[in-house]
């Protein structure tokens, strides 16, 4: 019988290598199979629906006037109110909470339906909640489809409810879905080259500023106490202003025009009272001319008679 030849040590040093690239190859594919269901469970983590509350009041905004400014940024109220406030604030920001849910930003509500002022929101990412550009942006896109100032409480409820865990994807597209809006429209604004645009301008503008910081006509304010703002938009007023409202007339609004307004129409009424006066005091002097005529008439005819 023909022996077996053994294999040479070329052939076997060859085996090994095929061997180890086997092993490389086994340990790649688990490496990458692990990465992918890692990625794939993070991503699941912060797309699933998330949890959401939605206030109450949120109402409140339907019939304010609102607009954009040339930079993009929100702009509640009349356009062509006399004094424009501008709040610097973030989402994730806590302070900007406190001044959300502060007697000056309700205040502010006022004078805006009243047409004294119109108020523009500044986008940051400053604060300690993660995630402040998504919520800046997602904020941004409900604008786009009306509900930038409904989307804006939202946010800040959630800031306050959730935490940290506040503006996860998962959630931030529940709450696009759950206002009722189109959600394929507000996935193509979200990282559009438009909403990019705004941002770079808010981080522009905002250089420099603690959040929140009011600016009153282009000056930034020390603090956002009531009777800061308040001194600061008094200060820019002559007094001699007639307000057009910042919300719809006509509409159902728990907030009134202002009381100039209603002197307006006060004043209207009261020419028509006094013509009214006016003809009645003319038609009183006929009278009474009349009268004297016929007094005199009766003098001389009676003067007649005698003689």
């Amino acid at each position: 019988m023909e022996r077996r030849r053994g294999k040479s040590a070329k052939e076997r040093k060859e085996e090994r290598k095929q061997e180890e690239r086997r092993n490389q190859q086994i340990i790649i594919a688990i490496v990458v199979a692990v990465v992918v269901v890692f990625g794939g469970v993070i991503f699941a983590v912060n797309s699933v629906p998330a949890e959401v509350v939605i206030p109450d009041d949120i109402s409140r905004y339907d019939n304010y006037i609102t607009s954009t400014t040339d930079e993009g940024f929100p702009l509640l109220g009349n356009p062509d109110a006399p004094v424009t406030v501008r709040e610097f604030s973030s989402f994730s920001c806590p302070g900007c909470l406190a001044f959300h849910e502060s007697a000056t930003f309700d205040t502010l509500l006022q004078l805006t339906a009243q047409g004294v002022i119109n108020f523009v929101y500044v986008p940051l990412n400053t604060g300690s909640v993660s995630n402040p550009e998504g919520a800046s942006r997602t904020a941004l896109c409900a604008g786009e489809q009306g509900q930038f100032w409904q989307m804006h409480d939202v946010l800040f409820e959630w800031q306050e409810t959730y935490g940290s865990s506040a503006f996860q994807d998962g959630r931030l597209r529940t709450g696009v879905s759950e206002l009722g809006m189109d959600t394929g429209q507000f996935t193509s604004c979200f990282n559009s080259s438009t909403t990019n645009t705004v941002i770079a301008a808010a981080l522009a503008e905002g250089a420099g500023y603690a959040t929140p910081t009011i600016e009153v006509n282009g000056v930034a304010l020390s603090d956002t106490s009531l009777a800061t703002v308040e001194q600061a938009i008094n200060n820019q007023l002559s007094g001699s202003e007639v307000f057009e409202p910042g919300i719809i007339v006509g509409a159902d609004a728990d907030t009134e025009p202002a009381d100039t307004d209603t002197e307006a129409v006060e004043e209207t009424a009261e020419p028509e009272m006094t013509e009214e006066a006016e003809a009645t005091e003319e038609m009183e002097t006929e009278e009474d001319a009349s009268s004297e005529e016929d007094a005199e008439a009766e003098s001389t005819e009676e003067a007649s008679d005698d003689s």
